[in-house]
Parts: C-alpha cells; sequence; structure tokens
C-alpha cells in the first residue's frame, strides 16, 4: 500500500510525502501497534562526519494475529538537515528510524517527508506553514526596508538592501545580521557543510 487514506501529507516535486507524527497515529489506530523503541547506535562525532545512526523497533500485536516485530535505522547529519536543524542531530535520526519501522508494520511504501534529506526538500516544503510577514512601517527618515525576512526559522527580522546582496553570495540565503554570524560560525565548526 502507498499511502493510506486519512494520513495527513506534503506535496514535493508533484508528489505526496506521509507525515512522521500522522503515520505514528495510523499505526496506534488502524494497525496494532504496541511499542515502539528507539535506541542510538552512533552518535555525532567530527570523525564520523557529526552522523547520527539510530535503531527503532515497532511491535504490533492485532488482537487475532501474531506479533510483528520490525526494526530499521535511521541517519542523520549536517549534509542532511537544514542548518537550524543540526543541533538535533540525534532526534532527526531517532524520528527517520521510527517513521521506517512504523512504515514496515502498516504497509507504506512510500518515504516519509522527515526521512528525505533536506537538500531534496526545499523550504518552501516544509511541512509548517510560514509565519505571516508583518506590513512594512512608515520609514520617518530611517533606513528603508527591503520587504525581504530572514529566512532563519522562527526569525522573521527584515534585511536591509545593502545586507541581500552579502547574504545571498555566502549562503544562497536571505540571513539577518545575527544568523549570518551562526551559519558562519557552523559552516567553520562542520567543515563537512
Amino acid at each position: 500500500m502507498s499511502i493510506p487514506d486519512g494520513i495527513e501529507t506534503v506535496q514535493f516535486q508533484g508528489k505526496a510525502f506521509p507525515l512522521y507524527g500522522s503515520v505514528l497515529l495510523y499505526a496506534q489506530q488502524k494497525c496494532y501497534l504496541r511499542s515502539l523503541e528507539v535506541e542510538l547506535v552512533q552518535a555525532p562525532t567530527v570523525e564520523n562526519g557529526h552522523m547520527a545512526i539510530c535503531a527503532a523497533t515497532a511491535t504490533f500485536a492485532p488482537p487475532d494475529g501474531e506479533v510483528q516485530v520490525y526494526t530499521e535505522i535511521g541517519d542523520a547529519s549536517p549534509a542532511s538537515l537544514k542548518p537550524n536543524m543540526v543541533p538535533h542531530c540525534c532526534r532527526m535520526s531517532a524520528t527517520r528510524a521510527k517513521g521506517r519501522a512504523l512504515r514496515d508494520g502498516c504497509g507504506i511504501t512510500t518515504a516519509l517527508y522527515e526521512e528525505m534529506a533536506e537538500g531534496e526538500a526545499a523550504e518552501e516544503n516544509s511541512p509548517r506553514p510560514a509565519a505571516p510577514r508583518p506590513p512594512p512601517k512608515p520609514t520617518n527618515g530611517q533606513k528603508q526596508g527591503s520587504g525581504k525576512f530572514c529566512q532563519w526559522e522562527g526569525c522573521g527580522v527584515e534585511v536591509y538592501p545593502g545586507e541581500l546582496n552579502e547574504s545571498w553570495q555566502s549562503f544562497k540565503k536571505i540571513f539577518c545580521k545575527t544568523h549570518r554570524e551562526a551559519m558562519r560560525k557552523k559552516i567553520a565548526s562542520h567543515p563537512a557543510v
């Protein structure tokens, strides 16, 4: 089965991808999920390219059937995450492993949105809606805004025209001064990025 009815999806490149939370709920309500366990198999270090690997085991126990156990792994590294998710590498690895085990147990053959490398999933296809942008404020002799806002998740600070080119040339994204500095520090501490 590809994606059962009732599972929430996100569209990416013309294809629907199920979301982890919705698959978890489906597994609990429709597939008799009994337990879901996860273990960190590899912690991220400099030597392993900051890659976290988790193993998850999902146990399904239908009332009139045989207990079924599915174990899967999930990985995450700076190369497969958005910059703001890099500090949460272990949790993302766990989510990917649990999602794969749940998919196996529920017979869902389509990869979860969370399993995809972030390079594959463009930010505008994020499952969370973007925060509304505030209307431009009157300048009263102050710096004229660009109408462009920092793309760092949760920021939304307006980036002035003189800063746009620097941000785009350095990161191919629009970041405010604070988050440009944060990105430079992340890149310096993760040379593989």
